[in-house]
């Protein structure tokens, strides 16, 4: 890996978590309901991973989206995501069907720039006796684009 994409990864993480501890919480007050399109961003990650598609995980990313999976591999552009997403639907997650991702945080950092967190559950990566679920969280950083959103950074 080149030294250029290590400082663009390491300058994109950091203002990842700036922005994380800079922003405050905008969740809508209780009983309301989740921006739409947040939401349809969700349903629509949640219907991809269930169907095991992962072209249809694929499309919620940018092309030049950076993804830290949660062993901390950073992946680069979409082409870089492609082969993961490609491999975990039919390995790891091949019997899985998990329920849909629960938002937890909701920030605006522009009316265009949304980071969300989610919680989730995923199958554990460890052997018996451990729990064969982990409780996890995701972190994304979607950009709206016209009709819709894309992720431009993803932690999990």
């Amino acid at each position: 890996m080149s030294r250029h994409f290590r400082s663009r990864n390491s300058l994109l993480s950091t203002a990842f978590i700036l922005l994380l501890l800079t922003f405050t919480v905008t969740l809508p007050p209780m009983g309301q309901s989740v921006d739409a399109d947040v939401q349809e961003f969700l349903t629509a990650w949640d219907a991809a991973g269930n169907a095991h598609a992962a072209d249809g995980i694929l499309r919620l990313h940018a092309e030049d989206c950076v993804a830290v999976n949660r062993f901390g591999t950073s992946l680069v552009g979409k082409q870089a995501t492609a082969g993961q997403m490609e491999r975990l639907p039919k390995e790891i997650f091949k019997d899985a069907h998990l329920p849909p991702l629960q938002l937890l945080n909701l920030r605006s950092v522009t009316p265009d720039l949304v980071i969300l967190q989610a919680s989730c559950q995923n199958p554990s990566l460890h052997p018996l006796p451990a729990p064969q679920v982990s409780g996890m969280i995701v972190s994304i950083l979607r950009r709206r684009n016209g009709s819709g959103s894309l992720a431009e950074e993803r932690e999990v």
